[in-house]
């Protein structure tokens, strides 16, 4: 799921096809395997302990694309299903150096309060 679904459209718009396509990709896998096994992989890391923000990371072409994201525990208070979480992308970028940018963290963090509390 995503925070701002056209924001999310815009951002895949602005990368070349086949970086677009490995963001997909990245999603698709962290939706199937989970976090733990992606963050093994380092595909994932966690960018915010206590806020529990993660980013997921493409690098490819020269290109680093990152999407952060939090784990919804349950979708609505009837669901029991822990095992297949929800995944809310908050905000996504390119940046051109490891580290994450402040004010997209700040960014992330927000948003996620802000879906916490519409809830």
């Amino acid at each position: 799921m995503y925070y701002d679904e056209d924001e999310f459209a815009a951002f895949l718009d602005s990368l070349p096809l086949t970086v677009a396509s490995k963001v997909i990709a990245r999603i698709r896998e962290v939706s199937a395997i989970g976090i733990a096994e992606t963050m093994a992989l380092k595909l994932v890391r966690k960018v915010d302990r206590k806020k529990d923000i993660f980013e997921l990371r493409i690098n490819t072409e020269g290109i680093f694309a990152r999407s952060l994201f939090f784990r919804l525990e349950k979708a609505n208070e009837e669901e029991d299903n822990v095992a297949s979480p929800t995944y809310i992308i908050t905000n996504s970028f390119k940046k051109k150096t490891n580290k994450t940018p402040s004010k997209e963290l700040k960014k992330a963090i927000k948003r996620k309060s802000n879906y916490k509390n519409k809830r």
